[in-house]
């Protein structure tokens, strides 16, 4: 397995992206040995459109710059290569490296694809999710059970006979540890892609 991913940038990339790739990602390897530890093994062809590659226990990724607001980056799990949660773990983890490399050169992400491939086939596309597209697949996910939750706290509290002040109180403590839970969950949590 392996994936594509492709990020369009609001503007240009650096004349000297070679250069700059490199001072970001500092682990460089010689290209050929990268592409030898991809599916696309002794197959030199393009071998001088890589901008760069890197080699490392969990990854291996090669860097295309086709057009000068495109990145196009080949990624795969170095260690477990049919395993697709090392795939996406994988993908996240260089997308965090590109945005940071982006942020860097006061730059930034305009758009965010990927493509997961099964040998050569097309298995899955992701879309890279905004904070609030997290924060609204957190709200919703098992949305009856977080409506469930205060008003269980309600009738609980007012069945150990709590006073009807005293048990909304306790709801509205439900209702904030709730709300911080979603907060967390899709600022730190849920993954950045979603897959179809």
């Amino acid at each position: 397995m392996w994936a594509e991913v492709i990020v369009r940038t609001r503007r240009d990339l650096p004349n000297n992206l070679r250069d700059a790739l490199a001072v970001h990602f500092t682990a460089r390897v010689e290209v050929r040995r990268a592409i030898d530890a991809t599916t696309w093994h002794g197959n030199y062809d393009w071998e001088d459109q890589v901008v760069h590659s890197h080699l490392s226990n969990s990854l291996v990724f090669l860097i295309f710059s086709p057009e000068v607001r495109t990145l196009k980056i080949h990624v795969e799990s170095a260690f477990l290569k049919s395993d697709i949660r090392a795939l996406r773990g994988s993908v996240e983890e260089i997308e965090r490296h590109i945005t940071q490399f982006l942020n860097h050169n006061k730059n930034g992400a305009q758009q965010t694809r990927v493509a997961i491939y099964s040998e050569d086939n097309h298995f899955q596309t992701g879309k890279k999710l905004t904070w609030l597209g997290k924060l609204g697949e957190a709200t919703r996910e098992s949305l009856l059970v977080k409506l469930y939750i205060p008003i269980a706290t309600y009738v609980a509290s007012l069945l150990m006979n709590y006073e009807p002040g005293r048990a909304a109180f306790n709801v509205l403590a439900a209702l904030v540890a709730l709300i911080l839970w979603i907060l967390i969950d899709a600022s730190f949590i849920r993954p950045s892609f979603r897959y179809e």
